[in-house]
């Protein structure tokens, strides 16, 4: 079993590598122009951009690549960055940890990571109260407008920049309204035949009516009618979203834990 799950995570690294990267491309937090690039090092794969903070990645830690751990931070310190550490769960062990302290690093998450194969996404879900669309290019100004009342906050300069990456066939954008009032939104990034869901959020006072359910099952819908292979997500254990999730037949495949710098700095992808 263990073999498998470490199969099913390796099918998935290419998809949120390239997540990543799109991500640090659409950032509406700066005007700067990517410089992501992806470099092995002993092992160790380094998720690398000196122009946006959250894209600095250290992935595959384990007993065997720790040792390099030092030249690969070396690698970020050039470049004027802190890099997140992503360990598996089954790769951290004690001694891992005390090394990870003593280099001032600390444990700041943990997430689950959850799959769904699309053929077997179930029925449509019908809800008359919460109506969901899939934005075009020419909607993107009305993502923004929404995507601002998470507290995301942006400039025109900028947006004219990246707009053109929003509501594409890569980057799926959904909105949801109640009484034809635009109060949710949430995202579906491809990649070849595999999916990431992200970005989910519901205005507070709209809460609690079963919004997260509608776009959850809207965005499965999309990609089971696209042809889409499987899905992925990740979310906070025990979370709303983890039980949402698993209603719907996500099946977990790996837990990680997101280790950072004491004091470091990462930007969020919006």
């Amino acid at each position: 079993m263990i073999i498998g799950l470490a199969v099913l995570a390796g099918k998935f690294s290419n998809l949120e590598i390239n997540h990543i990267a799109f991500n640090a491309k659409r950032t509406l937090r700066t005007a700067n122009s990517s410089q992501f690039e992806l470099v092995h090092m002993h092992g160790l794969s380094l998720l690398k951009d000196a122009a946006i903070g959250f894209a600095n990645q250290i992935w595959g830690i384990n007993q065997q690549t720790i040792a390099h751990l030092p030249a690969a931070l070396a690698v970020y310190a050039n470049i004027n960055q802190s890099p997140e550490l992503d360990i598996n769960q089954t790769d951290l062990t004690a001694k891992i940890g005390a090394q990870l302290a003593s280099l001032n690093f600390e444990m700041v998450e943990l997430l689950n990571f959850l799959s769904l194969e699309c053929q077997a996404i179930p029925a449509p879900a019908v809800n008359s109260d919460i109506h969901v669309t899939r934005l075009m290019p020419s909607d993107a100004d009305l993502f923004l407008a929404l995507l601002e009342t998470s507290g995301m906050q942006t400039n025109a300069e900028i947006w004219n920049l990246k707009k053109h990456l929003y509501c594409t066939d890569v980057f799926r954008c959904f909105v949801a309204k109640v009484d034809g009032v635009a109060c949710g939104l949430a995202t579906l990034y491809i990649d070849n035949q595999f999916g990431l869901l992200a970005n989910a959020f519901v205005q507070p006072k709209f809460r609690n009516l079963g919004c997260q359910s509608v776009l959850l099952n809207a965005r499965l819908q999309d990609a089971k009618k696209s042809g889409l292979k499987q899905l992925i997500v990740d979310v906070v254990p025990n979370s709303s979203s983890e039980r949402n999730c698993v209603k719907f037949g996500f099946k977990a495949y790996e837990t990680r834990f997101i280790w950072r710098k004491v004091n470091g700095q990462t930007k969020p992808s919006t």
